[in-house]
């Protein structure tokens, strides 16, 4: 299972809670299965405000909070962060992360269409890896 509330659609703490209250339903009921949490956060776009807006201090806390309430769950960082975020939050659990990702319709055949959000990230996979090694973390790559 791959979870992920979209941060900043509903109150901080009470997606927090929803989060948790889910991943101890599913672990209990699927004790066999395999579970990831994704920690995507709204963006503003034209046309829509953010009414709760989940800051980079917020999402530090909710990453370190089910590292330690969930040792051994698969914690996930997609290229909407900023590598500033990304570099640190590896350090807090962050089991994986995505490189070189396309965010519009097609994107990885050359389609041109909009993207549905912003890529914060747009390092290259080898400076992703270069990162992550000289931080002494083991750089497992997955092609998706």
């Amino acid at each position: 299972f791959n979870l992920g509330a979209l941060l900043g659609l509903g109150g901080f703490g009470s997606e927090a809670v929803g989060l948790f209250l889910h991943i101890t339903y599913l672990r209990k009921k699927y004790w066999d299965k395999y579970i990831s949490l994704s920690f995507p956060r709204i963006n503003p776009v034209q046309g829509y405000v953010v009414k709760n807006p989940v800051s980079e201090f917020d999402l530090f806390r909710l990453v370190a909070a089910f590292r330690i309430l969930f040792p051994d769950l698969n914690l996930v960082l997609s290229t909407r962060e900023r590598p500033f975020v990304r570099d640190n939050l590896v350090e807090y659990g962050i089991t994986q992360m995505s490189a070189e990702s396309k965010t519009n319709p097609k994107g990885y055949s050359g389609n041109n269409s909009a993207e549905q959000f912003d890529i914060r990230d747009s390092r290259s996979i080898a400076e992703i890896q270069n990162m992550l090694k000289s931080k002494n973390i083991s750089v497992v790559w997955k092609n998706w």
